[in-house]
């Protein structure tokens, strides 16, 4: 099997922390305004937005129920059209592109207590071309909110061979495509592409955030967050993790200690700050191990941007101390397999996260004597 390496993004944007009125607007708009939903989709580029209950795409809207077997870590889900004037085939149209919705509920049924982990609304985009140093590239992405943070997923394709990146294509500096300023990009649909000078994660921030700000009657608009990236190598094809680590972040030596994690036969799972290694898994097996990975590396970096934001961000002595008072708890979450649990101790025992805890305790010490 070949390798696929994907690119994460987290952005906690600062505004649409600051109040739940912005989740409660857009969960208020899905259900009804049907055909607003569906052009805003199409402006947007995006196959479908899907919270717990619906699915809304460009050819529909279908209701979902989720039923976990917990033993047996099997999710069974059930759809059916909001519009009983909707022909079959168009219901079908809604979900064909619903595979990266249904594998992550399932993967987030498995390893997080959802009451500490919130999937809210899940986005797929249209796939869309960009140029880098005169390449040209496609890009696969889709996003999810999850605890009011947005994080992105995209896979690079090479579009001259039609073959994704793999793991020798990616490394530090001009190799992360995480970093890579695009100098234009453009959707199958439009005529002509757009100069661009950002990031692939920040043309679908924006693109999603353009969407978010016209379903809410434009009353909300991010400007300010905080963001982090992260690299996700699945391969059967390395011979040293340690040494391809040095090669991915471009070291002399691995910034933390090489550990497997993975409680399980049918893959290795080696984390590392901003990149991980999934490797010696089962082909057989990609799909759910593919969403597991997406889900435990979306923790880590929800961990970082959290507590980055309450660094760097809060200046209020109380919510500071609430907020490392709710990090702290997240570690102690109720109802995780032992994978995630082995997830989240290497996090908080990672230099990392240990060096924010200490500065942030500096600060909390610091806005104590002055208040």
């Amino acid at each position: 099997m070949d390798d696929t390496v994907l690119f994460l993004s987290a952005y906690n944007s600062t505004q649409y922390k600051a109040t739940n009125w912005f989740l409660r607007k857009l969960r208020n708009v899905i259900p009804h305004k049907k055909k607003q939903m569906q052009s805003l989709l199409e402006k947007h580029h995006l196959s479908f937005v899907a919270t717990d209950e619906t699915i809304t795409s460009v050819d529909g809207k279908m209701e979902v129920t989720a039923q976990y077997d917990y033993v047996h870590q099997a999710t069974t889900f059930s759809f059916k059209s909001k519009d009983s004037a909707e022909k079959e085939n168009n219901a079908s149209d809604s979900l064909k592109d619903s595979g990266f919705y249904i594998n992550l509920r399932h993967a987030q049924s498995i390893l997080v207590d959802e009451r500490y982990f919130k999937i809210e609304f899940t986005f797929w985009l249209e796939p869309f071309l960009v140029w880098i140093n005169g390449q040209m590239y496609q890009i696969d992405a889709g996003a999810f909110m999850m605890n009011s943070v947005l994080f992105i997923v995209f896979e690079v394709i090479n579009y001259k061979t039609g073959k994704p990146l793999a793991k020798d294509d990616v490394g530090a500096k001009a190799e992360n495509y995480n970093l890579l300023s695009v100098e234009k990009y453009q959707f199958f649909d439009e005529e002509k592409p757009v100069e661009a000078g950002m990031k692939i994660s920040e043309i679908i921030y924006e693109n999603i955030s353009e969407f978010i700000w016209e379903l809410t009657n434009k009353c909300y608009r991010s400007q300010e967050y905080f963001f982090v990236h992260d690299t996700l190598v699945f391969s059967n094809n390395i011979e040293n993790i340690s040494d391809y680590f040095c090669k991915l972040i471009d070291t002399k030596a691995p910034a933390e200690p090489i550990k497997d994690i993975s409680t399980v036969e049918i893959y290795q799972y080696y984390p590392q700050a901003g990149c991980s290694v999934v490797s010696d898994f089962d082909c057989d097996n990609f799909q759910p191990i593919l969403y597991s990975a997406i889900i435990l590396e979306s923790l880590k970096l929800y961990i970082h941007i959290f507590q980055n934001s309450n660094l760097e961000n809060e200046t209020d002595l109380r919510r500071s101390v609430r907020n490392d008072i709710y990090l702290q708890n997240l570690f102690c979450s109720p109802n995780l397999p032992i994978e995630t649990h082995n997830l989240l101790n290497y996090i908080k025992e990672s230099e990392p996260y240990k060096k924010h805890a200490e500065a942030l305790h500096l600060k909390i010490s610091y806005l104590h004597k002055m208040n």
